[in-house]
C-alpha cells in the first residue's frame, strides 16, 4: 500500500467551506496536521480535528514573523511531513522560511484574489515570487490565468480548485432580521460584503437612480464601509432614495440575502471567486454578477442568473428589471442555481482535488 502523504495545512483563521474541505482529508488518505491561530472559529478547528486531523496553534504577526518561522522548524524536526499548504500570506512567508534547508518538503501557496503581485515588489519575493515555492492553488480559472498569462508561471505550478459549498449547508440558517418598511412589497435586490468602491458600489448606485420608482424596485446593503468617500456616498443615496436601505456589517448576513429577490455583485476589478454570490445561489437566489475575473465562473448567463460588463450602470439596472418583472423566471434561476452549485462547486470535489494534488506532488517522480 502507498504511504500517505503527510501534509500540514497552515490556514490561520479557516472559513466554513474550508473546514468542511479539510475535514474530508484524511479519510481521503492524507495524514494531516492543520495549523491555526488561536483566534480561529473553533467550531471550524473542531470540524477539521473530527474529521481526524491533527491540530496545533502557531500565531502569524506579519510576513516577517521570524518567530513563527522558528517555531514551524522545531515543528518539522518533530513531525517531518511531504508538503506544507499556506493559504495566506502571512504564514505562507513564514512557512517558505522555515523550510529553508528541509528540500523535500513542497510548499504550495493558495490565491484568491487578482492582482496585487509585482516582481518589483518586495514582499511579493516573501510569497509568490519566493524560490521556494513549488505550485499554487487558484481558487478560480480567473486566477490561474492571471498567474500563468499575467505573471508568466509554469501551467503546471498553478491548479485551480474551486473552493466548494454545498447548498444542504444553508437550509436551516435563521435569523431576526426584519425586512426594513421602506422594502415592503418591493423586489428586493441585495449586496452582502464590504462596500468598497472595488466592490462596484457606485455603479450599483447608479443602477437605482435609472430604475424607475413604478418598477417597485429596492436594494437591500448589508456589508461594513471603511472607505470615507464610499461613506458619503452610501448615506447620499439613502437619504435621497428610501428604496434603498443600508443595514451595515451583520453576522447573518447570508441568511438574510436568503429572504431577498436577487443578488447582486458588480465587481469592477480583481475579483477571484466571490463567495457571496455561492452563497445567494445554494439558497436559491438568483445572481446578476459583472465579466470580472471569476464571476462568471459562478453564473450561468441566462440559466441561473445575468453576466453584464463592469461599470455598466445601464446594463445592471436592465438586468435588474428583467429579472423584477418576471418571478417566475427569477424562480427557475434560483432553482437552477441550486443545481449548479451542487455539481459545479461540490465540495467534495474540492476535496478530492486537493488529495489528488498533494500525492501528486509528494510522489517521487516529481521530486
Amino acid at each position: 500500500m502507498d504511504r500517505k502523504p503527510q501534509v500540514w495545512i497552515v490556514s490561520d483563521r479557516p472559513d466554513m467551506p474550508e473546514s468542511r474541505i479539510y475535514a474530508l482529508l484524511p479519510s481521503l488518505g492524507v495524514d494531516l496536521l492543520f495549523v491555526h491561530s488561536a483566534s480561529a472559529n473553533p467550531d471550524n478547528v473542531a470540524r477539521i480535528r473530527d474529521g481526524g486531523a491533527e491540530c496545533a496553534v502557531v500565531e502569524f504577526r506579519n510576513r516577517l514573523d521570524f518567530a513563527a518561522s522558528a517555531t514551524l522548524r522545531r515543528m518539522l524536526r518533530q513531525r517531518p511531513c511531504d508538503l506544507i499548504y499556506a493559504t495566506v500570506n502571512k504564514p505562507l512567508a513564514a512557512v517558505l522560511r522555515a523550510t529553508i534547508g528541509f528540500p523535500r518538503v513542497k510548499v504550495v501557496g493558495y490565491r484568491g484574489t487578482i492582482g496585487h503581485l509585482s516582481r518589483f515588489d518586495p514582499a511579493s519575493w516573501l510569497t509568490y515570487f519566493h524560490p521556494g515555492l513549488d505550485h499554487v492553488v487558484a481558487v478560480s480559472d480567473a486566477v490561474r490565468r492571471y498567474f500563468v498569462d499575467d505573471l508568466r508561471f509554469p501551467e503546471s505550478k498553478v491548479t485551480r480548485i474551486y473552493k466548494g459549498h454545498d447548498p444542504a449547508w444553508y437550509r436551516d440558517l435563521t435569523t431576526d432580521f426584519q425586512l426594513p418598511e421602506a422594502l415592503k412589497g418591493l423586489t428586493v435586490v441585495s449586496f452582502a460584503g464590504c462596500l468598497r468602491p472595488v466592490k462596484g458600489i457606485d455603479y450599483l448606485l447608479d443602477a437605482m437612480r435609472l430604475i424607475p420608482a413604478d418598477r417597485r424596485v429596492g436594494l437591500l446593503l448589508v456589508g461594513g464601509i471603511s472607505d470615507n468617500r464610499m461613506r458619503r456616498r452610501v448615506e447620499q443615496a439613502v437619504a435621497e432614495d428610501r428604496r434603498i436601505v443600508h443595514v451595515g456589517f451583520r453576522k447573518d448576513a447570508t441568511a438574510i440575502v436568503a429572504r431577498t429577490d436577487i443578488s447582486v455583485m458588480p465587481t469592477v476589478e480583481r475579483e477571484g471567486l466571490a463567495k457571496a454570490a455561492i452563497e445567494a445561489q445554494s439558497q436559491g437566489v438568483p445572481a446578476i454578477v459583472t465579466d470580472v475575473g471569476g464571476l462568471p465562473e459562478i453564473v450561468a448567463d441566462g440559466e441561473t442568473g445575468f453576466v453584464v460588463p463592469p461599470r455598466d450602470a445601464r446594463a445592471l439596472a436592465d438586468a435588474i428589471m428583467t429579472l423584477a418583472a418576471d418571478p417566475a423566471r427569477r424562480k427557475a434561476m434560483g432553482e437552477a442555481a441550486v443545481r449548479r452549485v451542487s455539481d459545479v462547486f461540490d465540495y467534495r470535489k474540492s476535496a478530492a482535488s486537493f488529495a489528488n494534488l498533494f500525492s501528486a506532488l509528494t510522489t517521487p517522480a516529481t521530486r
